[in-house]
């Protein structure tokens, strides 16, 4: 019955980590370069 609410938790949750990797590797190569 809530497989759908699921599935775009599922989604959310993906997005935020996919956003929060690529700030990571962002603020990562930053910091390298400095």
């Amino acid at each position: 019955m809530s497989d759908d609410s699921n599935r775009g938790t599922d989604a959310q949750t993906l997005k935020l980590i996919g956003i929060t990797t690529v700030a990571f590797i962002v603020i990562g190569l930053i910091v390298y370069n400095m």
